[in-house]
Parts: structure tokens; sequence; C-alpha cells
């Protein structure tokens, strides 16, 4: 009886590690017989009785905790992450509507001859094939560009329409899934242009150009609290802000609600303007300063 005792336990230790699997492991031999139950393995911490063996239960590995990422916060999260625009063929032909209105009537420009120009053209010389265009009665022109066009629109005005002659970044860059609203841009006249720099008791210069910018945040809204400043002045520059009625501010120093930003007599060619808030870089862009020109430019996190 005892040598059949012997070589059933013989049997049980071959076969106990295939029956009890990856959940526990021997503790001691299992030559013996050790227990009958859980209690007569107390010695043994964490073991339990299986097959008259005392075995340790395997604790499995405590898994790492869920990493829940923090919400970006859509109107500045986007600084510094901001990813290039995509690079398309210009085989995508897109419509790209536009509206113009005077700066202090807010009437629409009408009979306005607007053309669209590579980016990197900055006189223009090359205008980009299609039809010369004009702006209706209410003020709107819609040229057709291509998805990801970075250029602009150059807009000289007649004798009817007697603002300044003008160029206008494109913002947003169009995209063939997206169809644009009309963007409203406003014109000055010289006198008009001329008022603002005497209410900050300054005269214009047209001999060098001028810079009007729209500030934005990450969500394309206007951006308050966003200071502009450029690398390259001359002697009569300077910068203004508008309030949140949108009139030209002694005591604004950075954006207001309105989100407008300047800077007349700037020397002429390309001219970089950076925008910071609190310090954060918002947006780093180059424009073009024609002579006598206003230009206008969004400038966006990028």
């Amino acid at each position: 009886m005892l040598s059949s005792f012997r070589r059933v336990e013989a049997i049980l230790a071959l076969v106990l590690p295939l029956a009890i699997g990856a959940a526990c492991s021997l503790v001691i031999d299992s030559g013996a017989r050790q227990c009958v139950e859980d209690a007569d393995c107390a010695v043994h911490a964490g073991a339990v009785c299986v097959a008259a063996v005392c075995v340790e239960r395997d604790v499995p590995e405590a898994s790492a905790p869920e990493v829940i990422p923090e919400p970006i916060d859509p109107t500045w999260g986007c600084l510094g992450r901001v990813p290039p625009p995509p690079v398309e063929e210009r085989s995508a032909p897109v419509q790209y509507p536009l509206r113009f209105l005077n700066a202090i009537s807010e009437q629409p420009q009408t009979g306005l001859p607007v053309v669209a120009c590579e980016a990197d053209d900055i006189e223009c010389t090359k205008p980009i094939a299609g039809p010369q265009m004009t702006t209706d009665p209410e003020g709107y022109v819609t040229p057709v560009v291509w998805s990801g066009f970075t250029g602009y629109f150059q807009i000289t005005p007649t004798e009817a329409v007697p603002v300044l002659p003008s160029l206008v970044r494109a913002f947003p860059i169009p995209d063939k899934a997206v169809t644009l609203p009309p963007w409203p841009w406003s014109l000055f006249t010289r006198d008009e242009l001329s008022f603002i720099a005497a209410s900050f008791g300054k005269t214009i210069n047209y001999e060098e150009g001028h810079v009007f910018w729209f500030s934005t945040d990450c969500s394309g809204k206007p951006a308050e609290g966003t200071d502009g400043s450029v690398e390259t002045l001359t002697p009569d520059s300077f910068k203004f802000y508008t309030d949140a009625s949108g009139f030209p501010s002694l005591t604004q120093h950075v954006t207001s609600t309105n989100a407008v930003g300047g800077f007349l007599n700037l020397p002429v060619g390309p001219v970089v303007i950076t925008v910071r808030r609190e310090g954060a870089l918002v947006s780093k862009r180059t424009v073009f300063v024609r002579a006598g020109w206003l230009t206008y430019a969004v400038l966006g996190p990028n």
C-alpha cells in the first residue's frame, strides 16, 4: 500500500505543474503529502493546497494605470505643434471668394481690378493666368487659384475708387475640400491713412510701405493680447493697435478683441513680422512691402 501511494505521489509530481498551469508554482518538494486544505499551507505565505501539495499562487503584475491625455486648449494649445500646410498639386482649382469694403463707411468697393500673384513674385510681374476680375456691386470677387495657394491678391485703385493700392495675403490657405466664406477686407484712401498717422502725431511717407495685420488664435478666431514686431524699421516707422471698436488707440499696446495692429512707414521689400502672446511665439511670417502700398496679412499660429 505504501509503495502504491508513493507511485501516485511520483505521478502527481510530474503532472501537477500541468494541472495547475501558469497560475501557481511549487513552494517545497512535492514528494510528500503536505496538505488537505489551504489552511495547512499557512506557514508558506500566499500558498494554497492543490492536490495535497502547497503551492504559491502567482500574483499577476499590476497593469500600468491608464494615462488620460490632458485636453488640448483649443485657443492656444496648438502653439509649437502646428503642422506645415500640405503640398498639393496645382491641378486642383479652388474658388477663393473675397469682399472689399471701405474702411470708414463700410460701403462695398465696386469695380476694383483684382489679380492673384505667386507667393515669391513680389512685384506680381506674372499674375496667375485667368481672366481679369473686378469687384461686383457688393464688393465681391472670386479669383480661381489652387488648393494650398499661399500667394496674395493685388488690388489696384481706379479713378472712381481711389483706394490705396493693396496686397492681400491669402488667408485661410484654400483647400479643395473646404468652401471658404468671403473674408471682408477694409480698404483705405490716402486721406484716411494720413488721418490715422496724424492721430499719433505722425505723417505718412509714401516712399515707404505699410502693413495692417489681423491676429488669430489656434481656432482662427480674433486673438486678444498679442504683440507684433518687425525686424527692420526706418526712422519714421511706428506701430499701433486698434481698440475694441476698431479705432486706432493711443493706449492700446497689444491687440484688443478687434485683434488688429498696424505698422506704418516700413522699408520696402520682404518684412518679417513676429507675433507673441505673453512672451510665447504665436506667428512669424514674411510679408511684402511696396512703396505707397498697403499690405494686409492675417497672422495665425505657424
